[in-house]
């Protein structure tokens, strides 16, 4: 049997526990939080005999007490692995489909472009000559852009800039100029809200991430007659919970998952080869951070929140 102690309910439940232990003489497992004299506090797995008299009567109990921390830690640190294993095999899988699926698409336009091409220039009609060079140029683009993408998100994780300390409205500001001409195309008037923290992160890889989300959001704008986006942030225990906000044609429910994966599009006519988000969810988490979204979908505008550890914890858990 095995009992967790950390709270005054949980010791009531043990001496409760340590009274009605079967004569069996089997030892009772308890995990306490205990106290050194440094003042750390370690888990500590304690086994604990209890001790009766002839008559079988409970007369009180004696206890093994074991440091369980680095037990504790190395568990802790392969769960964590596993999950990762687990969702990298997953991303494989969609790189497999990808290979075989996308990648062909384009191959398949120019070769069949190719044929119609010499036919053309067979029969001298320069008009339709155009037409099939400019199909096969294209083609050839977003082989490309898929291509460099593919290389992005597998470099990410991989090769970091050192953290330091950066202002986030810097960060905003570096963003905003990068997608300044699709600001100003759509119209987009952004909002920054005042008095945005300090983090420590990877700067050059936060403003991707900065960039890729107001980049989404003037993409789904929609006919949004005033378009509108407000980047803000609040402070949530030892966390930054930052948004991107807009009030485009927004996202389903149940495309709400969806857009993170892998060379997905909710709207394959839209440039691009469907891994921003992708490189956007690698990036926080390579940052110790989390990110989601909500939306109600229906011309409801979308809210992407992702959070970044506050400075100091920031610093330890990048070691």
């Amino acid at each position: 049997m095995r009992i967790c102690c950390q709270t005054e309910s949980d010791y009531r439940k043990l001496l409760k526990a340590v009274r009605e232990e079967t004569p069996d003489n089997n030892p009772l497992l308890v995990t306490i939080q205990y106290k050194k004299k440094s003042e750390n506090v370690f888990p500590g797995e304690t086994g604990i005999y209890t001790i009766k008299n002839d008559a079988g009567v409970f007369n009180g109990f004696i206890g093994l007490i074991r440091d369980v921390e680095e037990r504790i830690r190395v568990r802790t640190e392969r769960e964590n692995l596993i999950h990762q294993l687990e969702t990298q095999n997953a991303e494989l899988e969609r790189f497999a489909y990808t290979i075989s699926h996308d990648l062909k698409s384009p191959l398949i336009t120019i070769q069949g472009f190719l044929g119609l091409l010499k036919q053309d220039l067979l029969n001298g009609d320069q008009c339709i000559v155009d037409k099939d060079f400019e199909r096969i140029t294209n083609a050839v683009y977003q082989m490309e852009l898929l291509l460099k993408d593919l290389l992005e998100l597998s470099r990410i994780g991989h090769v970091l800039q050192p953290f330091s300390h950066h202002n986030f409205r810097e960060l905003v500001d570096r963003a905003l100029e990068m997608v300044a001409t699709q600001l100003k195309e759509k119209k987009v008037k952004v909002v920054v809200n005042p008095n945005l923290p300090n983090v420590f992160c990877d700067d050059v890889r936060m403003v991707e991430v900065l960039v890729n989300l107001l980049d989404n959001s003037v993409k789904f704008m929609g006919d949004q007659t005033r378009p509108k986006v407000e980047i803000g942030h609040k402070k949530i225990k030892d966390q930054f919970q930052f948004f991107v906000k807009d009030n485009g044609i927004g996202i389903e429910k149940r495309y709400q998952e969806k857009v993170f994966e892998l060379f997905d599009q909710l709207n394959p006519q839209m440039s691009g080869s469907g891994t921003g988000l992708t490189i956007v969810k690698r990036i926080i988490e390579n940052h110790h951070g989390k990110i989601w979204v909500e939306s109600e979908g229906d011309r409801t505008g979308t809210i992407f929140y992702f959070t970044l550890p506050v400075p100091e914890l920031n610093c330890i858990l990048s070691r």
